[in-house]
């Protein structure tokens, strides 16, 4: 008996490309239109692991590739102040390279084939040296995150305990009293490890960022390499992210987390491998607690290996804080300071929108949780098994939509993520040549 079915190419993945220009354009505007653009992008993710197809097709390669000029115009054209460094020139050059090469592609699918090798090389080598420059003309000075990286370096040089006293840094945050400080590294302990090293290494804990974006950009490019058919414009999107220098140069740890996601998918036909490289990534974010859902309900090859060795190794990262420190200082540093951050009005999200409208609302952290972990839970994974990495981007969308502070690094996460889900889908084919009246033979299965 022959089987009626044709060619089923899922097409959804161009969603997610759509839905992570809505999250990187959203981390640099302010909080109504972030709000509304991080709406959309979670929009888009839901419709794109509910199989709609019919949308999904009308978002055809060029207008993808339109969106990505979009994207990189915006970067280009929208402030993004450096906290008073002068180098922004700097930083709006990668989003112009990625803008030249999305205009090729949308001039010439033949010549973008041909130069995959030279957008690689020069996305790399550009950011290589963008990033250091960005880097040393703004040594001695950033955010209170920078302070606490060197200050836990030391602590650990020392032999001294990250998460008690012995790291202090004055608190940053708007509304705060004058003269507050953190007490205690408020990141996990492979983001203590990892930034402590850089530190060591070359004075400079944000050499480690800049490392993290390039282990990104090589990861997605890697993924790429394994089919010559597999379009530029996800790698392109990334480049074109607003605010990659502001986040480099802010210190944030984000860069860390992503890294370790996209070495993660470049590895998923390891499953041991892949779930090591997933495992460090939940170790390094305690809001990585809403992405669990979606790893649960992932049912790919070898997901049950992968989802144990994830989850073992995410619980043996957090083993060195309870050496290093007394359950209270844990407690303290690593839980209790994120879940009573006060209400940030300038947030990028639903509390911001409110606070611009004159409103105050500050939600308790389990609403953000229970709504986290429901939209994972409800949205219909019928159509594509493999949509978990977008399924992530859902969950850590709507936790980010009603916390009490969603800033610029919590929506480049997402849009990262949101990439990799878009790489990460697989694309099935025909089971029967449509041009014969007989069964035709079944293609490999390929990743978009």
């Amino acid at each position: 008996m022959t089987d009626a079915r044709i060619d089923n190419q899922d097409d959804t993945w161009r969603l997610g490309v759509v839905a992570a220009a809505a999250f990187a354009v959203a981390a640099v505007l302010r909080p109504i239109a972030a709000t509304l653009l991080a709406i959309v992008g979670v929009s888009l993710l839901i419709a794109s692991v509910s199989g709609a197809q019919r949308l999904a097709r009308a978002i055809t390669p060029l207008r993808m590739t339109a969106v990505t000029i979009a994207v990189a115009l915006a970067a280009i054209v929208v402030p993004q102040p450096l906290h008073g460094s002068p180098p922004w020139a700097v930083a709006r050059g990668l989003h112009a390279i990625a803008l030249v090469f999305a205009l090729v592609c949308f001039a010439s699918p033949i010549l973008e084939r041909r130069l995959r090798g030279v957008v690689a090389a020069v996305l790399v080598i550009f950011s290589i040296g963008a990033g250091s420059w960005l880097i040393q003309t703004t040594r001695g000075s950033g955010l209170d995150i920078v302070l606490l990286h060197e200050s836990a370096a030391a602590a650990l040089a020392r032999g001294e305990n990250p998460y008690g006293n012995a790291v202090t840094a004055p608190n940053g945050a708007p509304g705060v009293p004058a003269g507050s400080m953190i007490v205690g590294y408020p990141y996990p302990p492979i983001v203590a490890v990892m930034y402590s090293a850089g530190t060591w290494l070359t004075g400079e804990p944000r050499w480690v960022s800049l490392a993290c974006w390039i282990v990104l950009l090589v990861s997605l490019l890697s993924r790429l390499h394994e089919n010559p058919n597999r379009s530029l414009i996800p790698v392109l999107m990334l480049a074109a992210f607003p605010g990659w220098g502001v986040v480099l140069q802010s210190g944030w740890t984000e860069p860390l987390s992503a890294a370790l996601l996209a070495v993660a998918a470049a590895l998923w036909r390891s499953p041991t491998s892949s779930g090591v490289a997933l495992g460090c990534a939940l170790g390094s974010k305690q809001y990585f607690i809403a992405m669990v859902p979606a790893l649960l309900r992932w049912r790919d090859a070898g997901w049950q290996r992968r989802v144990a060795t994830a989850l073992m190794v995410a619980a043996v990262t957090v083993v060195p804080a309870l050496i290093w420190s007394p359950m209270d200082d844990v407690w303290r540093s690593l839980v209790a300071f994120h879940t009573s951050t006060p209400l940030r009005p300038d947030s990028q999200n639903i509390v911001g929108a409110l606070a611009a409208a004159g409103w105050s609302w500050a939600p308790p952290v389990w609403l953000a949780l229970l709504l986290a972990a429901g939209a994972v839970a409800v949205v219909p994974f019928l159509r594509d098994r493999t949509a978990c990495w977008r399924g992530a981007a859902i969950g850590l969308a709507v936790l980010f939509l009603f916390s009490r502070q969603a800033m610029p690094n919590y929506w480049y996460l997402v849009a990262v993520i949101a990439l990799l889900g878009s790489i990460s889908v697989e694309r099935r084919s025909a089971t029967l040549d449509p041009t014969q009246n007989r069964p035709g033979t079944t293609r490999q299965r390929t990743l978009a």
